[in-house]
């Protein structure tokens, strides 16, 4: 199973770590991903969580409209709506947060 979470805002960043959570102490056979655009962007940088984060991918649009960039060791994108529509397109199970 391929599971991506978008998050826009900073309450859906928040259910979207308690998701990505819940899938990966599952132990469901997959990929996990969190797709963070928008005002969660700020949110998801200013408050850092370790067991989640590395399944994050950061919108390279919604950082630069943040005046912020990706810390090393984070990944991006440059666009959000492109990658979930890319992802969906490839079969991944897309939810919103």
């Amino acid at each position: 199973m391929k599971v991506v979470i978008h998050a826009p805002t900073p309450g859906a960043l928040a259910r979207a770590r308690a998701d990505a959570r819940d899938l990966l102490r599952a132990r469901i056979e997959g990929i996990v991903r969190v797709v963070v655009s928008h005002g969660a962007v700020a949110a998801a940088l200013d408050e850092p969580d370790p067991d989640v984060d590395p399944l994050m991918v950061l919108c390279a649009d919604s950082l630069a409209r943040a005046g912020r960039a990706a810390p090393a060791g984070y990944e991006s994108t440059p666009n959000a709506v492109m990658l979930l529509a890319q992802l969906d397109r490839k079969g991944w199970t897309c939810v919103r947060a």
